[in-house]
């Protein structure tokens, strides 16, 4: 089995985010996106990371999200 991982940040959703995780599912068996979630890093932030969190959960390529706050 294939397993990918799409880390984004997600403030807005737009059609853009969707076509791109689409082709990454076409690429795999099952999808991680990871949830990039450190607010303080975008303090002017449109939507809360429990709203991109739902959103993102409900596309059906999206396998499973995976919040995080690491610094790289």
């Amino acid at each position: 089995m294939k397993i990918g991982l799409f880390p984004m940040v997600a403030d807005v959703l737009h059609a853009g985010h969707i076509l791109a995780i689409k082709e990454a599912k076409e690429n795999c068996d099952y999808l991680i996106v990871a949830l990039y979630c450190k607010p303080e890093r975008k303090p002017n932030s449109v939507q809360s990371i429990f709203e991109r969190y739902v959103q993102l959960s409900s596309i059906k390529y999206v396998d499973e999200v995976i919040p995080y706050e690491d610094d790289i």
